[in-house]
């Protein structure tokens, strides 16, 4: 292997290793769950406005500026800076003494995670072009979902080792952000390593010409905006339809099935994270002749075909009547999806440029928010409703991945030609 070679593995390894701190974003507050909805009195109506409403506001009016700031001032310490912020306010969150001080240290942590993963990915498709960009978010989203997954059991075994070994008279969730928020330095001095490439900006055709930077982003948008509105949202609909059932999950099993919180988060951790690694199996397997047959097409291809595996478990939820059923059907849909995510950040990447693909990138987040405000909220609204009992709680997570799965498939199928021949476009 080469200089350029290692140094591009580097940067996966680097990058990776931050993803799975973006994981941590999303995962802490889903483990945390009912010991902070019992210490601080919280309803699930509260609980799904602060992780819905709340955070998703901040996170999407963010998103885009913090991709614009990188594309002109540089990715490298635009994400140290985001990460630091992240990890700020997750130390707020630990000694937070009410809901409204607890709701102010999840939106401050989302305000640092908004953009660290369309910064990663922004960065990564600098590093690498054509099938090894495939080949390395593929790398790169495998160490996300084993990390992403594997925090489940992480997280249940630090409330459970505080638990038993308590410090300075900290509750056990406390101490889980505290730990949490010192891994945000150690992260961000890793992008010491990571070099900081952005593309110049190409004149017109048949000019030698500057163009300025926001008329050239606002032409592409002119130009490719009614297809980026369909392609965020058929890819909103996934996304945020799991990631609503991941944060709810060990309440399920909590509630339903009467497991405590940290061997809620234990099992499925470890259950979830046994379907992603098979699931990277079999995609690294196969990536090779995939790539070969659909080329341009292989990341839009590769998310519909986990959408369709995810969809069939989903329809499972509605008859479990165990924990072990439930975990198997989980796991069944944490397949899918990791068959979807292996390639979806070549999604946004082929659709742009290099020189403005990190704002490109932000607009997901800035879209999915609409959905993200929607969903966690009307999960909350609802279970509280309807008494916030386990087997109303699975029923509502059902149906909502049941419809959003199927409508991912829908409009991204329906995508497939024209998404072919922009990819290919700025491929070349």
């Amino acid at each position: 292997m080469g200089g350029g070679d290692q140094a591009r593995l580097t940067v996966v390894v680097i990058l990776g290793a931050i993803a799975i701190l973006a994981a941590i974003g999303y995962s802490l507050p889903s483990i945390l769950l009912q010991p902070t909805k019992a210490d601080l009195g919280m309803t699930d109506t509260e609980i799904g406005l602060i992780n819905g409403l709340a955070i998703t506001i901040v996170a999407a009016v963010a998103a885009f500026p913090i991709g614009w700031a990188a594309d002109r001032f540089g990715r490298r310490r635009v994400l140290a800076l985001s990460i630091l912020t992240w990890s700020v306010f997750v130390g707020v969150m630990a000694f937070s003494g009410s809901v409204l001080t607890f709701a102010i240290g999840a939106v401050g942590f989302n305000l640092g995670d908004a953009a660290l993963l369309p910064l990663i990915y922004g960065i990564l498709a600098t590093t690498y072009h054509g099938k090894q960009r495939d080949t390395a978010n593929a790398m790169l989203v495998s160490l996300l979902l084993v990390g992403s997954f594997g925090v489940y059991a992480m997280g249940g075994g630090m409330l459970e080792f505080f638990a038993r070994n308590p410090l300075f008279g900290l509750a056990p969730w406390r101490l889980t952000c505290l730990t949490v928020a010192v891994a945000g330095p150690l992260a961000a001095a890793l992008l010491l390593w990571v070099p900081d490439r952005r593309a110049p900006l190409p004149p017109p055709p048949g000019t030698s010409a500057p163009v300025a930077d926001a008329e050239t982003f606002l032409a592409y948008l002119r130009c490719n905006g009614g297809f980026l509105f369909l392609l965020m949202a058929g890819s909103s609909l996934y996304f945020t339809a799991f990631t609503v059932f991941m944060f709810w999950a060990p309440a399920v099993l909590e509630r339903a099935f009467g497991m405590p919180a940290s061997e809620a988060s234990s099992a499925l951790g470890l259950y979830l994270t046994l379907a992603s690694i098979a699931a990277i199996a079999l995609t690294f397997a196969v990536l090779p002749r995939f790539t070969a047959r659909w080329t341009h097409s292989a990341p839009l291809i590769m998310v519909i075909v986990g959408c369709m595996i995810a969809l069939v478990p989903a329809f499972g939820f509605l008859v479990v009547t165990s924990a072990a059923q439930f975990l198997i059907a989980a796991s069944a849909i944490a397949f899918g999806m990791s068959v979807a995510m292996m390639l979806a950040p070549g999604l946004m990447q082929s659709c742009a440029p290099d020189r403005f693909r990190s704002r490109t990138i932000a607009l997901f987040p800035l879209f999915a928010g609409l959905m993200r405000i929607a969903q966690p909220a009307l999960v909350g609204w609802l279970s509280t409703y309807f008494g916030e009992t386990g087997d109303v709680l699975l029923t509502i997570l059902a149906v909502l991945m049941i419809v959003s799965f199927g409508a991912s498939v829908v409009i991204l199928t329906l995508l497939s030609g024209r998404y072919s021949r922009l990819a290919q476009q700025n491929a070349d």
